[in-house]
């Protein structure tokens, strides 16, 4: 189970214009080519971005922060949440914070007071466990799928999500150890070997 539950961006947030939340952002790591005069993202060894959390910010600037390459993570104080849980804020064309028929304000406590025992709605210690138990799950998952389908397939699957991302070198002598490795050889077939049947020991 995840430590930290996030709580989705709701779009109609930004409607209400007296709504004054803060939030969680995040911004991937970028480095100076001096080269091509690029700003290029930064990756570890597994091929994975980098990030740089900022926050809480205001959320009234929150288009001018995507178009600067952040993302939203997660509203950053308790304040924040009983605020985007208020049924008040319906009345001016927020939606509430809640989970279909729950009431907003149950719905506000659960992010603040979360199942796992930490006090949210931001916990870093919390979300760096959620993050590192994340990326051991694509690591494996990464591996498993150049042995069965090959670094060309495995690169694309996670293109999927993560568009630029590159296989590491790593991995393609995974798969080429993978092919190197010899079938057990099969048993021949022949005729059944004659079990002796056992008498059985009686008792007096």
């Amino acid at each position: 189970m995840a430590k930290l539950t996030l709580i989705p961006w709701e779009p109609t947030w930004l409607d209400h214009q007296t709504l004054d939340l803060h939030a969680i952002y995040r911004r991937p790591q970028r480095l100076r080519d001096p080269i091509r005069d690029t700003w290029d993202i930064q990756r570890d060894d597994e091929g994975f971005i980098l990030w740089d959390y900022v926050g809480p910010m205001s959320i009234r600037n929150h288009n001018r922060f995507r178009q600067k390459g952040m993302e939203y993570v997660t509203l950053g104080r308790a304040e924040d949440v009983l605020q985007a849980a208020s049924p008040s804020i319906g009345e001016k064309g927020a939606t509430p914070l809640g989970r279909g028929n729950r009431d907003p304000r149950e719905t506000a406590e659960m992010y603040i007071r979360q199942e796992s025992g930490v006090m949210g709605p931001w916990n870093a210690a919390a979300y760096f466990e959620d993050v590192a138990e994340e990326r051991a799950a694509r690591i494996k998952r990464i591996r498993e799928n150049v042995i069965e389908n090959g670094p060309e397939m495995a690169e694309l699957f996670e293109r999927q999500t993560d568009p630029g991302y590159r296989l590491p070198e790593k991995y393609r002598a995974v798969a080429k150890a993978a092919d190197e490795t010899p079938e057990p050889p099969k048993r021949k077939r022949g005729r059944p070997r004659k079990v002796q049947p056992v008498a059985e020991e009686v008792s007096a």
